[in-house]
């Protein structure tokens, strides 16, 4: 993991133009049998951490039958800091989460259909596909995964929709967990990087 984020780090500050972000998010989840039910904040910056980029609300249904099938369905609603002024977007999802867990390394893919839009006949549809890698421990969980977008639209892979994650989650007890990352964005752009300090807590409903 520490290569990987020399391999991350030596790219992404040898960009032109880079940015630096924060994004801070959290979660509750209710988890009655085989349901999994969740409603998320979250607060983005940019401008180096000084400004608001956006804010976003979301609820979230997930059913898990077995560990390579768990889809969920979700609504995220936006309010974006554009130079327009305030934007309201939202957001449609169908996915599936797939599990595989091999000793003390956990293989996880997320596959989502998404439709981000404006208004509901100006839709948006896109492909995300997040591939990640845990190692499991005790109370820690070191991970890595990269996350690519595909706009169904215009047919294209869209660079500067995807991510590259290193981080660790941090299992403070069977109710809280916190999660700390660094992700970037635009990391194969040669003018441009995002970089991105993120924090996720959760709270589970038992």
């Amino acid at each position: 993991m520490c290569i990987i984020m020399e391999i991350l780090f030596f790219h992404a500050f040898s960009q032109e133009k880079s940015d630096l972000s924060g994004w801070f998010t959290a979660d509750m989840v209710i988890s009655p049998g085989k349901w999994d039910f969740t409603g998320s904040l979250e607060l983005r910056t940019k401008g180096n951490i000084r400004k608001i980029d956006l804010l976003s609300a979301a609820i979230y249904g997930r059913y898990r039958f077995f560990p390579l099938l768990k889809p969920s369905i979700g609504y995220e609603s936006f309010v974006c800091n554009t130079k327009e002024g305030a934007s309201l977007e939202h957001r449609l999802l169908l996915q599936n989460e797939s599990t595989i867990q091999v000793r003390f390394f956990k293989f996880e893919n997320r596959l989502s259909l998404l439709n981000d839009f404006k208004s509901f006949d100006h839709p948006n549809w896109g492909i995300r596909d997040r591939v990640r890698i845990r190692y499991k421990m005790k109370k820690f969980e070191p991970h890595a995964s990269v996350e690519l977008y595909y706009n169904l639209k215009d047919k294209e892979i869209c660079s500067y929709k995807n991510r590259y994650m290193v981080g660790t989650t941090c299992y403070i007890n069977h109710k809280n967990s916190l999660n700390l990352y660094y992700m970037n964005e635009y990391y194969l752009k040669k003018t441009f990087v995002n970089h991105i300090l993120g924090i996720y807590y959760c709270f589970y409903v038992m």
